[in-house]
């Protein structure tokens, strides 16, 4: 099977996207498939220029141009979009027909490529929603619900959803709001993102994370991965700051997106030392970084339900560490820490549990380390890289003619 991925960012991208992706294309490779990517040069946080053709354990990469600028503003993002949008295009216009096309939802409504695809070449696509847009758009009060170019995009997300072979979700919620779109049920998979069970270990031991920030014994709350419009920040940073004068409690925010700068300038105007904010890590330190914080905090704002799914929660649970989920009782990451344990979930805007759960653990770390061997046997349970990467397979792999 002749296999073509068509995603913005790839290997070796720090994005969590990315690094799904790759296990993918990598997994398929080591089947016998013949796989091949077309990415961007550029990296999610800018400033990056990767090879423009490269074979990686038998995946063939193919780059085309981009600014690279990053998240730091809208247009630079858009720029960085729309170059990889055409360039990526044509690439796959003129490259040999494949048996299966996969694309994203990034950049947003990208599967109207797929669309194209199957049109021209009759490519058949598997469409693999991360985020739904522009339904996300909407939400964050980024366009208006009833303009003409949100009409037009529910269209367009309606087409290409319906035209795919599979659409591939992350969890019955957004199953739902999929299915919202007229997809048969038929056609929509449930694929959750993963952590990985043999890289990612139970025990931290002595971590070079936690020297690197200058972290001893303090309990340490972190935020790892995207800082996006979909998460909540407002009352985890209360929290912040009604413990600065608890020396014994850190703080810890790992990654990027675009509201990380709300959390640096929130540092800085309260001058909180408590609070450190670090860079991505690569998915090679990852062992060294999840296990760097003795409890996770993970948030999705109320509406989001069923339009992103924070999987960064099963890298944590992977690490034996436990969650601290703040978001609605019935999203996908609540309903399984609380059907199936590894977390405490908080509703947003309760900044008095936030903070009762963070001082309970950071007394009773005991406590706090048992809930974390929970959340490794829920994770062992089902939300393994190698069950991933199974229905991948037969998803991909399942329906030919």
């Amino acid at each position: 099977m002749r296999v073509r991925i068509l995603h913005q960012f790839f290997y070796p991208d720090k994005a969590a996207v990315s690094q799904v992706l790759a296990d993918v294309a990598f997994h398929l490779s080591g089947q016998g498939h013949q796989v091949d990517v077309i990415a961007s040069r550029g990296g999610i946080e800018g400033g990056a220029k990767l090879p423009k053709k490269e074979t990686v354990r038998g995946v063939l990469i193919r780059r085309t141009w981009s600014p690279s600028l990053g998240k730091k503003t809208l247009l630079s993002r858009l720029a960085d979009i729309t170059s990889y949008a055409v360039g990526s295009t044509v690439k796959a216009l003129l490259s040999r027909r494949v048996d299966r096309v996969v694309v994203l939802t990034n950049p947003p409504m990208y599967g109207i490529v797929g669309a194209l695809l199957l049109a021209l070449r009759r490519e058949r696509y598997v469409y693999v929603v991360m985020d739904l847009f522009p339904d996300v758009a909407v939400q964050a009060g980024m366009v208006k619900g009833c303009s003409l170019v949100t009409r037009v995009a529910r269209w367009v997300t309606k087409v290409t959803l319906k035209r795919a072979d599979k659409v591939v979700v992350l969890g019955t919620c957004m199953a739902r709001a999929v299915g919202d779109y007229g997809v048969d049920p038929a056609k929509i998979e449930i694929i959750r993102n993963w952590g990985d069970e043999g890289v990612i270990p139970l025990a931290a031991g002595e971590n070079p994370v936690r020297k690197q920030f200058g972290l001893t014994d303090e309990f340490v709350v972190m935020y790892s991965g995207n800082m996006g419009v979909g998460h909540r920040f407002e009352d985890i940073l209360q929290v912040v700051l009604k413990l600065r004068d608890r020396p014994d409690i850190r703080f810890l925010f790992v990654g990027g997106g675009v509201r990380r700068k709300e959390v640096e300038s929130f540092r800085d105007e309260h001058k909180l030392a408590n609070l450190i904010v670090g860079d991505y890590f690569p998915r090679e330190q990852l062992p060294h970084s999840l296990t760097a914080g003795d409890a996770h905090f993970v948030s999705l704002r109320e509406g989001f339900e069923g339009l992103i799914v924070p999987s960064k929660t099963y890298g944590i649970m992977a690490a034996g560490r436990p969650v601290i989920y703040q978001g609605n009782a019935g999203g996908e990451i609540a309903r399984m820490l609380r059907d199936e344990g590894g977390g405490k979930v908080v509703a947003q805007g309760d900044t008095q549990a936030l903070k009762a759960i963070i001082l309970r653990w950071a007394s009773d770390r005991g406590e706090a380390r048992e809930v974390g061997l929970q959340a490794r046997q829920v994770f062992e349970r089902g939300y393994t890289k190698a069950m991933g990467l199974e229905r991948y397979t037969q998803v991909l792999g399942g329906h030919d003619k």
